[in-house]
């Protein structure tokens, strides 16, 4: 689930929740409000997380979720 965050964690909107059944990179586009100017904080909920060091031993401890890519913001 995506979350655009509003008035510093006081509310926040849904903007989408995707499913991810590959491992493959996947494109997506919301509409952001023109209210919230110039800032934005998106939330990322995920269902799971997984533990590289867990897993393969790896000197990261990190709970790990999803990657995310490059975000681009554009006018309408």
């Amino acid at each position: 689930k995506i979350y655009l965050i509003k008035d510093f964690f006081k509310e926040k909107e849904l903007l989408g929740e995707i499913v991810l059944r590959e491992s493959s990179w996947k494109t997506c586009t919301y509409i952001i409000p023109e209210e919230v100017n110039n800032q934005v904080i998106l939330l990322f909920k995920v269902s799971r997380t997984w533990n590289p060091w867990k897993i393969s031993g790896a000197s990261d401890l990190r709970n790990l979720g999803i990657a995310v890519g490059e975000i681009n913001f554009k006018t309408e």
